[in-house]
């Protein structure tokens, strides 16, 4: 469940729809990988900690840290927030922290704001030097690493110089909203997308299965297309909230 961007209570009738096809689902694990708020500050945050409370007694949920939860690029996320989010029962914020169940270890990786605005996604040395320095990963486990943006980990300059690189199995992803591409389309663009949240037009991994690095790398178009703070916020009802199955045979 990537990119919920919960912002207020008119985000209820699509988090209901969610929670209505994940029950079917009926899930081992639910992965948020970033974004789960729409900003800093939102209105009303009883909404979504009940929402996580319902999701949590499907089966365990993992959240990781996006780029819209921080402040602006000098600050940090609404910590008081997670704190009261990972206090659910069978809930996990994972904030360069890892959790293991069994022979499966979940990663969450959380990426300053600074290198989504301020280095614009494209400062490969510094996004290595951050996360050799943070991440405590575990080894002969299957590891899950959720990262919110694949624009800065998935490419061999930043993931073939990670400490870490061997062992992680699988890396789940968002941030990328499909590329606001129509899913009647993306057979046809194949990843593409139309717009990508680094301002590049028609750019590569925008969603789907990625398989050319050590890990697999899936990218979600997520639950929510344009968020509340985007111009395009209007355009949302076009999409349909998207809610990605993985299927895995953990062996190490």
């Amino acid at each position: 469940l990537a990119d919920v961007h919960y912002y207020s209570e008119k985000n209820k009738k699509k988090l209901e729809r969610v929670l209505k096809v994940v029950k079917k689902i009926n899930p081992n694990y639910i992965c948020m990988p970033g974004d789960l708020m729409d900003s800093y500050n939102i209105y009303n945050e009883e909404i979504v900690i009940n929402w996580i409370k319902e999701l949590s007694l499907i089966s365990t949920v993992l959240i990781s840290i996006g780029n819209h939860e921080f402040i602006d690029v000098h600050s940090t996320y609404n910590k008081e927030l997670f704190l009261k989010i990972n206090q659910i029962e069978n809930c996990y914020v994972l904030d360069n922290e890892s959790i293991e169940f069994g022979n499966i270890s979940f990663l969450g990786v959380t990426i300053k704001e600074k290198f989504y605005r301020k280095y614009n996604e494209n400062q490969d040395a510094k996004i290595v030097e951050s996360l050799n320095n943070s991440i405590r990963y575990k080894k002969n486990k299957y590891n899950i690493m959720l990262c919110h943006t694949p624009l800065e980990v998935y490419k061999k300059s930043v993931f073939g110089n990670l400490n870490f690189k061997d062992s992680i199995d699988l890396i789940l992803c968002g941030h990328t909203h499909g590329g606001i591409t129509p899913n009647i389309l993306k057979p046809i663009l194949r990843g593409k997308g139309f717009f990508r949240p680094d301002g590049k037009l028609f750019g590569n991994m925008c969603y789907g299965i990625y398989d050319s690095l050590n890990a697999k790398c899936i990218i979600s178009s997520g639950v929510t297309k344009s968020s509340h703070s985007n111009k395009f916020e209007y355009l949302d009802f076009l999409f349909s909230p998207e809610v990605t199955v993985v299927n895995i045979n953990p062996k190490r």
